[in-house]
């Protein structure tokens, strides 16, 4: 007779350890990920003027392609502002834009556009805020994924 109490807690411990191992790698991977990320919020100009500038791309990080911007403005305590036109530019890391679009402002305060990135690797995306007399710059690095 083969001893089956041996075989058992064997399997037991297989069934748990294997979900904790996957958990632990899903963990790291997130952490890498998030590690890598940029921020993506930027304090632009200075005291009364200060905008707190926040960009997402969809998806995150951005694939090649047509990919919608959203920006969000608003003041250091987080009440969104209008502002006079919001300009979103675009280009690989260490050249010129590749393209400057006006943004739109959508009615739950955002504002919109779209970029079009052609390759993988290092990108930036920059937003011009003309706001009154003012310009303000607020440049976000980005990593454009493969598109699979």
């Amino acid at each position: 007779m083969r001893n089956t109490t041996k075989t058992s807690g064997a399997l037991r411990l297989l069934y748990v350890l294997i979900p904790l191992a996957l958990a632990a790698f899903i963990g790291l991977v997130f952490y890498q990920q998030m590690a890598r990320a940029p921020s993506r919020e930027v304090i632009v100009g200075s005291g009364d003027n200060a905008l707190r500038v926040q960009l997402w791309t969809s998806p995150d990080p951005p694939k090649t392609g047509a990919v919608p911007v959203e920006v969000r403005l608003a003041t250091l305590a987080g009440t969104l502002v209008q502002v006079d036109k919001a300009l979103i530019s675009y280009g690989q890391a260490g050249k010129a834009a590749t393209a400057t679009v006006e943004a739109e402002r959508q009615p739950d305060g955002a504002y919109r556009a779209s970029a079009t990135f052609t390759s993988v690797g290092d990108w930036w995306i920059e937003v011009t805020v003309l706001y009154g007399p003012l310009t303000m710059n607020a440049r976000f690095p980005v990593y454009v994924a493969p598109n699979i």
